[in-house]
């Protein structure tokens, strides 16, 4: 099976163009982790398939999803947007009553 994985960094890490990424609170990464396994593959969301931690970073996977970047969906969105709209707040609402 195909997955994606979400790269989370626990650390400072400057990147080659001297960028800066502050790491996320460890409360924040576990949080993630726990939102992820309650919506995963539910109600328009993307399936979570698990996580993997080291000393460094935290991988959260994800089912992969083919056909491009969010980015370029969106640059087809107006196509769409009615059903994406739909399934969006379709969503929220699902989380809001549970």
């Amino acid at each position: 099976k195909e997955v994606a994985a979400k790269i989370l960094e626990k650390r400072v890490v400057i990147d080659e163009d001297r960028n800066i990424q502050l790491p996320r609170r460890a409360s924040s990464l576990r949080e993630e982790v726990a939102i992820s396994q309650e919506l995963g593959g539910r109600h328009h969301c993307v399936g979570y398939e698990g996580y993997h931690e080291t000393p460094e970073r935290l991988y959260v996977y994800y089912g992969l999803i083919t056909g491009g970047t969010l980015a370029d969906r969106l640059e087809t969105a107006h196509l769409y947007a009615r059903r994406w709209a739909f399934q969006l707040l379709d969503a929220v609402a699902w989380c809001q009553s549970r």
